[in-house]
């Protein structure tokens, strides 16, 4: 048996002329986690265990629909080791076909939650400017359930006007509204303890260099790019430095927009929830992708409404 590392072996398969490019940047992305503990061990080591290790704290996070492609990834891989008689088996091969069991939603842990938020109140106090913009990023990200594409083409002008012409409900007090920009803008909405967070990173954000978009909200603060927009990846950034601050685990923009339907659908219904969303397209999407069911309230309601034995 050979001694090629993992991380050799899956260059060799990422190598084949027959694989196209958008299918070996799926395979990289899907299998770098995987490639980042194992990597470095021989190709021989790789047995059941460490696979169902893996797959077991993925479990804990991730939807059905990423497992089973992440597994699809991982068998095809083992089956170019086996292949190359570099294994014997495929270890792989045993897990679950997750897209054959019921739909989860995985949305974020509300204990976890609640704690970043709480940080969040107390980093946007902080006199170091990257604290408050990242305390603004995750809380509204938090609040408003938007999508990581419509927080990140935030105007900032808008935003401004936004925060000075509130209106009011005696249920919930103030509510602001700023319309998104992105792929599919939506309305981002949020009360007066996100707009104070808001505030805070207003009165310390760097205004953009000339030649730059003027209206982006949130905008990069380390000296090498001062006041240029922050993209994609910086808001990644900012999400998971909360998270280490709080001492949670990371909690992704997708479980924070499941957690917001989730909660407005069981509420207020599934109409509302996608409204909230901006779901054009109705509650099919809200139900499948973004509602995650009372299924104590459920048992509940079928002994509720059974006849009483």
């Amino acid at each position: 048996m050979s001694e090629l590392t993992v991380q050799a072996a899956f260059e060799q398969f990422l190598a084949d002329p027959k694989r196209k490019l958008i299918t070996r940047s799926k395979y990289s992305y899907k299998l770098r986690p995987f490639l980042e503990r194992c990597g470095e061990l021989s190709v021989t080591a790789v047995s059941e265990t460490p696979v169902n290790k893996w797959f077991t704290e993925m479990e804990q996070r991730y939807s059905d629909a990423t497992l089973a492609m992440t597994r699809s990834c991982l068998v095809a891989f083992l089956n170019f080791c086996v292949d190359q008689k570099w294994l014997a088996a495929n270890p792989a091969k045993q897990l679950p076909h997750y897209d054959a069991r019921p739909k989860r939603v995985i949305t974020a842990d509300e204990e976890h939650l609640g704690q970043a938020l709480t940080i969040c109140g107390f980093l946007s106090r902080s006199a170091d400017i990257r604290s408050r913009r990242d305390a603004a990023i995750f809380a509204l990200a938090a609040i408003s359930g938007a999508r990581r594409s419509n927080i990140v083409y935030l105007p900032y002008r808008e935003t401004v006007t936004a925060l000075a012409h509130p209106e009011y409900d005696e249920r919930v007090g103030n509510i602001y509204q700023v319309s998104t920009r992105g792929k599919t803008p939506i309305t981002a909405v949020f009360g007066e303890w996100h707009a104070d967070i808001l505030r805070r990173w207003l009165d310390v954000r760097p205004s953009p260099p000339t030649g730059v978009d003027q209206n982006r909200l949130f905008v990069h603060v380390r000296p090498s790019s001062l006041g240029r927009p922050l993209e994609a990846n910086g808001l990644g950034h900012a999400r998971r430095n909360v998270c280490k601050i709080a001492g949670v685990p990371i909690i992704t923009f997708q479980e924070m927009r499941k957690s917001r339907g989730t909660a407005i659908a069981r509420q207020f219904g599934l109409e509302l929830a996608a409204e909230a969303l901006g779901h054009i397209s109705g509650t099919k999407v809200i139900r499948e992708h973004y509602y995650d069911p009372d299924r104590h309230a459920a048992h509940v309601a079928i002994l509720q409404t059974g006849r009483s034995r």
